[in-house]
């Protein structure tokens, strides 16, 4: 049995994307996926499928071009062979002057992310892209009942787009520093208040990086709360449920 696992880190000098493969129980060395370079590779997500990985990227737009001064949202596709392809930008129904990071992607292809763009309602906002037509739409905000007047960004969208979880620097109910929040997808499309998820989830410290594990059973996060070092938390996604209005 073979498995994979995919992961952000620093190499030599920048974020890039690794991979490690589990063996009859055992972990091979993680080394950078093949198209590193001396490019930033950061904060990735896989499709639901296991076909895209999606991640932030200072790569330029167009072969030969300048890095760019702030992060786009890329991908890379598995080949038949098992491989992954050479990065490809998502396009501008995504990508902007302003910078695109911390993708997401639901089973339909609708892709989250978060930019700051001089149009949001205030820092960064969460904006969704709907796929349709084998292709990208052009990219909405979220609106009020999700962004608010301070940072929101992290989002991880479930594989049925029926909730948001994301970090945001929300002042009014905030924990401390910044705190994950959950909003609920109704069948109308429209997305209900923010809630804050409380103290089992959140800390003085802040939280950060929220993602679920495809079965649905375990929410995983980044906290600061052991001494202000950065670990990676996990703990039982029924409270996904507990919360729903």
């Amino acid at each position: 049995c073979i498995r994979d696992s995919y992961y952000c880190a620093r190499h030599e000098g920048r974020w890039a994307i690794f991979v490690t493969k589990e063996e009859d129980g055992r972990w091979r060395t993680p080394r950078p996926m093949a198209f590193t370079s001396d490019f930033t590779d950061r904060d990735l997500t896989i499709s639901p499928d296991g076909s895209r990985i999606y991640f932030g990227s200072d790569r330029p737009r167009e072969r030969g071009g300048p890095r760019l001064e702030r992060l786009d949202v890329v991908y890379t596709e598995r080949t038949p062979d098992g491989h992954w392809s050479d990065p490809v930008n998502v396009g501008p129904a995504v990508n902007t002057y302003a910078g695109e990071n911390y993708p997401s992607v639901a089973a339909n292809g609708n892709l989250y992310f978060f930019s700051c763009r001089d149009d949001g309602l205030g820092g960064c906002d969460l904006y969704r892209a709907e796929w349709t037509d084998s292709r990208l739409e052009d990219a909405v905000n979220l609106g009020s009942d999700v962004n608010r007047a301070r940072n929101d960004w992290d989002a991880y969208v479930s594989p049925d787009e029926s909730y948001l979880i994301f970090s945001s620097q929300e002042l009014h109910d905030n924990l401390g520093g910044q705190d994950h929040y959950i909003s609920y997808r109704r069948d109308d499309g429209t997305w209900t208040p923010a809630r804050n998820m409380g103290p089992r989830v959140n800390s003085e410290s802040g939280e950060i990086c929220p993602a679920v594990t495809l079965d649905g059973r375990y929410l995983l996060f980044t906290s600061r709360r052991r001494g202000g070092q950065a670990d990676i938390y996990w703990m039982s996604a029924d409270i996904i449920e507990e919360l729903r209005p």
